[in-house]
């Protein structure tokens, strides 16, 4: 699968907060795609790699400006529901545990390189439905 180039109407469930998550520079976010959070506390376009602090729903489109901070956008501490990455399947037994980032759409089953992005609430044979967002 390919990282997003455009919104994504990505179906949202139990939304328990909306936070503003300020961008890294440049960032490129998507509404419906999945924003990750990055070891400096900037907002990113999720995507397969480690260190992410915290992985969120984006409210809207935005794009971040020549420097950290200087934009920000709405995100989702909520369920919703995305892709399962066809090569690293989630699978029945993951229910109740942490889900991996694969790209800004999709989680895959293993953690190999890649960050959590949150706990599998239920499977489907068209994806997966994932809380997002942790303890917050």
């Amino acid at each position: 699968m390919a990282a997003l180039s455009a919104s994504r109407n990505t179906p949202l469930r139990s939304i328990r907060k909306k936070l503003s998550i300020p961008l890294k520079a440049n960032a490129q976010v998507y509404e419906g795609g999945l924003i990750a959070v990055d070891a400096t506390g900037y907002g990113i376009d999720a995507a397969a790699a480690t260190g992410y602090q915290l992985v969120l729903i984006a409210s809207a489109d935005a794009t971040g400006t020549a420097a950290d901070g200087g934009a920000s956008v709405d995100a989702y501490v909520c369920e919703a529901f995305v892709d399962n990455y066809a090569s690293d399947l989630v699978v029945q037994a993951d229910l109740g545990k942490t889900v991996y980032v694969h790209d800004d759409h999709t989680v895959a089953h293993t953690s190999t390189g890649l960050s959590a992005a949150g706990t599998l609430t239920e499977l489907t044979s068209a994806g997966c439905w994932v809380s997002f967002g942790g303890g917050i």
